[in-house]
Parts: structure tokens; C-alpha cells; sequence
């Protein structure tokens, strides 16, 4: 028995058709919050996670380490403006 109607890996193959097994794998496991993220609806929030990324990409950008959004924060070169706030910012206990 399936535990999803929908392959993860042929959700990723439809944005990257080129990527071999190890970058979709790469990409569904970092680019998307596969497995955690969702109950439903994940074949959606897979697509839009992915859709994301390939904007990035194809607009010639690096896609920040926590989000898919273009890495473009002045203080960390691997996060986006959003993300570098978001971790500067102090933790409350």
C-alpha cells in the first residue's frame, strides 16, 4: 500500500527533468520540507516549494540556505534578507 497517491521523486522530475537520482533526491530532501512539513496537501506544497526554487534559478540567483528565496542578505552570503533577520534576531528563553 501506498503511503502517498503521488511519487515525490516524479513531482521533482517535472521541475528539473535533467537531474539524476541524486539531485532529486537533494532537492525533495533540501529544497523542500519533505517529509515534515505536511499531513495533506503535500503534493501541492512540494510543487510550490519547487516552483519556487526554479524562479531562483532560472532568474540566475543563488537560492538562500533555509528558504528558496535568492540569497541576497549584505551579512550572510548563504541566507536572504528575510532569513538573515530572521536569525539575527535575539531568542527568547
Amino acid at each position: 500500500m501506498k503511503c502517498f497517491p503521488f511519487s515525490p521523486a516524479a513531482t521533482v522530475r517535472k521541475f528539473f527533468p535533467n537531474a539524476d537520482d541524486k539531485q532529486v533526491d537533494y532537492l525533495l530532501w533540501n529544497h523542500t520540507g519533505w517529509p515534515c512539513f505536511w499531513r495533506t496537501g503535500a503534493e501541492r506544497d512540494i510543487k510550490h516549494s519547487l516552483r519556487h526554487l526554479r524562479r531562483t534559478l532560472d532568474a540566475g540567483k543563488k537560492p538562500c540556505d533555509l528558504c528558496n528565496d535568492a540569497a541576497d542578505s549584505p551579512y550572510d552570503e548563504r541566507l536572504c534578507r528575510w532569513c538573515s533577520r530572521a536569525m539575527a534576531r535575539p531568542r527568547r528563553e
